[in-house]
């Protein structure tokens, strides 16, 4: 089966890409199963340029011959000038808690109506294999629809990715509602085109 290690110890995501690689018999794992530690500081302004220092720095530590995968993710709110985009863990300049995140946006949107709650969520993936870690193929995810007035209810909420119990889909449904026809989410676009990539190269 072939292996993809995936630069994260993030539970919901780890769930989330686990789910979708065992339709491609891809086996995923995480830091913690390749006894990696990797940090890095995000320094990038881009989703791209986070996603490469991920990438990187477990390329330089990672082992053996598989391919690895990082991803850099937010949410552009247009009435704020596409915050929070690449800053959401530390919006409002502390390292903030997922219930702090989803108050703060919250607040920041306190006079927002109508299509001033438009916004977009963002998944930029890279993808490399460690015989080759200049070769660098890049994968997007996006979203679009709004962000409600107050948290919903409506779903359990999952460790990491907070902004979804307020992020409502142009469809109306919510992300990672078991009843959104589409049954998707930004993250899923992204890693669907990855995968299927890894299964065609490692064909040829």
């Amino acid at each position: 089966m072939t292996e993809l290690l995936f630069a994260t110890n993030n539970s919901g995501k780890l769930a989330e890409l686990r789910g979708l690689a065992s339709g491609y018999n891809i086996d995923i794992l995480s830091l913690d199963d390749a006894d990696i530690s990797s940090n890095p500081e995000e320094t990038g302004t881009t989703f791209m340029e986070n996603a490469t220092l991920k990438l990187d720095d477990v390329l330089s530590r990672a082992g053996g011959e598989l391919w690895v995968a990082a991803d850099d993710a937010g949410m552009m709110i247009d009435y704020l000038g596409g915050e929070p985009g690449v800053h959401t863990r530390r919006w409002d300049g502390t390292e903030m808690s997922d219930q702090g995140i989803i108050d703060y946006a919250l607040e920041q949107l306190n006079n927002a109506t109508g299509e001033q709650r438009a916004a977009k969520f963002v998944v930029q993936t890279l993808l490399a294999h460690t015989t080759q870690p200049a070769q660098k193929h890049p994968f997007r995810g996006e979203l679009h629809g709004r962000i409600l007035e107050q948290e919903s209810d409506e779903l359990k909420p999952v460790e990491g990715l907070p902004l979804r119990q307020i992020f409502q889909l142009e469809n109306g449904h919510m992300l990672g509602d078991p009843a959104n026809p589409t049954g998707a989410s930004a993250r899923v676009i992204a890693f669907t085109d990855l995968l299927k990539f890894i299964v065609e190269h490692d064909r040829n």
